[in-house]
């Protein structure tokens, strides 16, 4: 099972699956999508099925599960708005990481892969090397209620496998910023759209930050080879360029390759601080001024056999793709 079969890194991921010959069942919250779905995963073989199952409820989850023997959660808690109180981010993630591994568990399911983010290794860092021995304090200043939420959910994950699941496989793959071509139509993530606005020239400047960056191709194969290698038990997997990447230099690839639109000076970072307050999107922002950190994936490349692909095809491909 793939659940959020149709966002970005869902599509990628159920791809990965179909191309290696696994059977495929993917979870979305609405019937809407699942023409999307189907018209981005081309499936002669009848491979992919789809189930209609939401994080916030019980819903249609046995039913899904049935015949199903492994599992990557990808899924995470859609939220409309950024809330007014972080209980709306904190408590759908929880129950929704916890409501999918119980249905998992209750299936027979013997393998889990899911999708968490670097930022619960490292959001609390400004420089240095983050690792999978390191964790994220989730009452942590400097963190905002995204990567908070993140936190929580992972938490929430080992907890449940500490009490409830010790004898399945579990693993947890943690991007950095996602780049590269989306399958579909949902390319809403903040780092392509980052793209989006610079290629069409409808941002003010470039984001004064600097990231741990990865293709979302490679992302998807980390998630498949970690669920096919029994190694993977238990681990954490870092899954990103080892060295942070500033978005300067990804608009310095735009420009060298055409992209006559994309700015080439940064956003003040006064500005940025001074407008956070009242702009969801400065606001976000604002919580990676100033960080600068490395990736450590030496059990990536090792215990996966993987490697990204250069950041520049990553970046070119994107732009081509948008």
């Amino acid at each position: 099972m793939v659940t959020g079969i149709s966002g970005y890194l869902g599509l990628h991921v159920a791809q990965a699956l179909l191309e290696r010959g696994h059977r495929v069942r993917g979870t979305i919250r609405n019937r809407s999508k699942e023409s999307s779905v189907r018209e981005a995963l081309p499936d002669p073989a009848g491979m992919l099925s789809v189930a209609i199952c939401d994080l916030t409820s019980d819903s249609g989850w046995a039913e899904a599960f049935d015949g199903v023997d492994a599992l990557i959660h990808v899924a995470s808690p859609f939220i409309l708005r950024e809330p007014k109180d972080e209980q709306e981010y904190l408590r759908p993630a929880v129950e929704g990481t916890r409501r999918v591994m119980r249905f998992a568990l209750d299936a027979g399911v013997t393998t889990s892969v899911v999708t968490s983010t670097y930022l619960t290794m490292a959001g609390h860092m400004f420089a240095g090397t983050f690792g999978p021995e390191d964790h994220t304090p989730i009452g942590d200043p400097s963190i905002n209620a995204y990567i908070r939420s993140k936190v929580a959910a992972e938490e929430a994950l080992w907890d449940f496998v500490t009490s409830e699941a010790p004898d399945m496989s579990v693993s947890t793959i943690h991007p950095g910023a996602i780049l590269g071509p989306p399958l579909g139509s949902d390319s809403a993530g903040t780092s392509v759209s980052t793209i989006r606005g610079m290629i069409t020239g409808s941002v003010p400047g470039i984001p004064p930050i600097s990231v741990p960056m990865v293709d979302v191709r490679d992302v998807a194969l980390a998630h498949v080879a970690a669920l096919e290698n029994p190694s993977a038990n238990g681990q954490r997997f870092a899954a990103s360029h080892p060295e942070p990447i500033r978005y300067l230099e990804v608009a310095k690839i735009l420009r060298a390759a055409g992209y006559t639109k994309v700015p080439s000076r940064e956003i003040p970072q006064g500005l940025i601080r001074a407008l956070a307050p009242v702009n969801r999107e400065l606001s976000s922002m604002k919580a990676f001024l100033g960080k600068s950190v490395y990736a450590d994936t030496s059990n990536t490349t090792k215990d996966l056999h993987w490697k990204p692909r250069p950041i520049e095809q990553t970046v070119l491909d994107t732009a081509a793709a948008l």
